[in-house]
């Protein structure tokens, strides 16, 4: 409660030359009075960090969001801060349409639906299940026609598998976690026996993206 109240007072302090901006990433947003931002000096200015959580709660000059957005970047896509459904796990691509159906249906307002591990040919991801999920593409398509956007998950878990390409194409490349010999890291996940990127390298970030 006192952070809400601390929240009120300062924003009815400068209620008539203020903006709340959000934004997101592992940078604490913050900018004091007279911060010097892109040669622009800020008048008041004050954020609230979440400890723990990748985001902040700034409020700015009415003057100045232009110049946050330019200094630290675009802020997420407006549909990323809508309504989101995902749950384990649609098994079906006809259960997924279902699922939209239902929401529009219904009027439940619905920006993003989440396709968990059932999607997938075995659990390894970058892979599709095509006799649950035939026609990706023409599902992510329709959906896309209803308003909504398709969000599928991938799981860093990577089935340790010889016929597995993804699999053995991170070993060749030396992107997954080892021990200090050298020997890659195998662990279990969802698709059993894996092996795990090690995102710490840049090369793996490259690799993964």
């Amino acid at each position: 409660m006192r952070l809400g109240n601390n929240i009120r007072n300062k924003a009815a302090k400068y209620a008539l030359a203020t903006v709340a901006v959000w934004t997101v990433g592992a940078q604490p947003a913050f900018a004091a009075e007279g911060h010097h931002l892109d040669g622009a000096t800020l008048g008041p200015a004050w954020a609230v960090p979440f400890i723990g959580l990748l985001f902040s709660i700034a409020v700015l000059p009415l003057a100045a969001p232009h110049l946050w957005h330019r200094h630290y970047g675009k802020i997420a896509a407006l549909w990323a801060l809508g309504f989101h459904q995902s749950r384990w796990s649609y098994p079906t691509a006809d259960r997924v349409r279902a699922i939209a159906e239902g929401f529009r249906k219904r009027n439940i307002p619905c920006d993003a639906l989440y396709l968990d591990i059932d999607h997938m040919d075995g659990y390894r991801s970058f892979t599709w299940n095509r006799d649950s999920f035939p026609t990706p593409a023409v599902l992510v398509s329709d959906l896309t026609k209803d308003g909504f956007k398709t969000v599928v998950i991938l799981d860093p878990g990577i089935k340790a598998d010889p016929d597995y390409k993804i699999d053995q194409t991170g070993l060749r490349e030396n992107i997954f976690v080892t021990y200090p010999s050298g020997k890659p890291f195998v662990g279990s996940a969802w698709a059993g026996s894996s092996h795990f990127p090690d995102f710490t390298n840049p090369k793996t970030r490259a690799w993964w993206a």
